[in-house]
């Protein structure tokens, strides 16, 4: 059975490389970067079994760069996101710890 269709990222602005990871539980945990008008940012969203939507939340700092998401959940539900964020001088490999 086909589910509603949910927009996750913000309206009129590009977003890309959606990643996703479900727990055993069915709920799963989703990120991408978008452009938010001056650099691009990592976002991330949590849905649970049921299909409820939580909040969009803004995972890379404001000011630099960030893009290629990654992420992995763990059988107790936990997500593991990790993504490239230029620091002013070079690129660095950041991560955050979902629960």
């Amino acid at each position: 059975k086909k589910g509603p269709v949910l927009n996750l990222s913000a309206p009129g602005q590009d977003a890309s490389s959606p990643q996703v990871a479900t727990a055993p539980n069915g709920a799963s945990t989703i990120t991408w970067y978008r452009y938010e008008g001056s650099k691009l940012i990592v976002q991330a969203v949590r849905i649970d079994a049921k299909g409820k939507k939580g909040p969009v939340l803004n995972l890379s700092a404001p000011g630099q760069d960030a893009s290629s998401p990654q992420v992995a959940t763990a059988p107790n539900g936990a997500s593991t996101i990790t993504w490239r964020r230029y620091d002013g001088s070079n690129n660095v490999v950041q991560a955050v710890l979902l629960r």
